[in-house]
């Protein structure tokens, strides 16, 4: 993933300012020549990557030789969007007081903040659950998500021995070389020509079948990326890439899919539509209390009674188990709809 965050700690005197430049990130899909606000012809290339300042309704604003341009969306695949989200970077304290050791409670990583004053080595923080406290400022920054570019085939073709037909939906990740780089549902990756694909906003008056073969494709995807990362360990705070506990976990695969969840398992068991375990879909959330103290686990539901989770028990890491298990039985509360 192409970084976009420069989070700067400018010291002035004694006063430390936490800088946070963001911007947007798509790469050139198409040649351009635009004209700049200075009158000036400026060009870019197939396969260039910009860094987006602005979104309007008839293009992106981006930054060329210094100058703010405007390149119609068609021109452009859209990567990365910053939002105006604070998160934790690693697990990290959240204090009383900045000047002692005492913690509230640790932060996990890519849990959501509220920041209410920067104080340059410390920022005092809200979290979603509430609380209010001091955290390092260098382990806190803004968060960047990828944009999901739902496509569909244009026309029919075989890819790696793999029969793929008008209409089916990809995932598109990625452009090199006159290609959509893109991810199948069933999580394998491909190269398409980018005259083979059309994307989802020239879907939006089709069919109910159609929007539901969208859907069904999503979860397929949000499946694929989950079962991508069987047998990456347990690690209590870690939201991935290596490692996941639980809710790092989830949060990490939604994540993927464009899609931001709270960081802890029992604010994701309040998120989303609630639903009945009888009616379970592909890609909901379920949730446990195996702690005897409330919800304290989730996991992403695969279709035939089966989820993904990451365990911390016997078995720790990245597993599938049955849904209708003794102990998963016994220790269910309740599923939510996100997708």
């Amino acid at each position: 993933m192409h970084k976009v965050i420069k989070n700067v700690l400018r010291v002035t005197g004694a006063v430390a300012v936490l800088a946070l430049a963001t911007f947007d990130t798509g790469t050139i899909i198409n040649p351009v020549q635009v004209t700049t606000p200075s009158g000036k012809q400026t060009s870019f290339t197939d396969g260039e990557n910009v860094e987006i300042k602005e979104t309007k309704s008839e293009g992106y604003v981006v930054v060329k030789n210094n100058e703010n341009v405007l390149v119609t969306k068609n021109n452009i695949l859209l990567k990365e969007v910053v939002s105006s989200n604070i998160v934790v970077k690693r697990i990290t304290a959240l204090k009383k007081d900045k000047n002692t050791d005492d913690a509230i409670r640790f932060l996990l990583e890519d849990e959501e903040l509220s920041v209410i004053k920067n104080e340059g080595q410390f920022s005092l923080v809200k979290t979603e659950d509430d609380l209010t406290g001091y955290v390092l400022s260098e382990d806190i920054s803004v968060s960047v998500m990828p944009k999901i570019n739902l496509g569909f085939i244009k026309n029919a073709f075989v890819y790696g021995g793999r029969q793929y037909n008008k209409d089916d939906a990809v995932i598109v990740r990625d452009y090199e070389n006159g290609n959509f780089i893109c991810l199948d549902n069933a999580g394998n990756i491909l190269a398409i020509q980018k005259d083979n694909i059309r994307f989802q906003d020239e879907f939006l008056n089709r069919s109910d079948d159609e929007l539901n073969r969208v859907n069904i494709a999503e979860s397929n995807n949000l499946v694929s990326i989950a079962k991508s990362q069987l047998g990456k360990p347990y690690v209590f705070g870690s939201s991935g890439p290596s490692s996941f506990d639980c809710s790092g976990f989830t949060t990490f695969v939604f994540r993927q899919m464009g899609i931001k969840l709270p960081r802890t398992s029992v604010s994701q068991s309040r998120f989303g539509k609630p639903v009945d375990k009888a009616n379970l879909q592909v890609g909901d959330l379920l949730f446990f209390n195996t702690s005897g103290a409330g919800v304290s686990h989730v996991g992403i539901y695969i279709g035939n009674g089966q989820f993904i989770h990451s365990a911390s028990g016997i078995n720790p890491g990245v597993v599938i188990d049955k849904l209708n298990s003794n102990y998963y039985i016994r220790t269910y509360v309740n599923a939510r709809r996100v997708l």
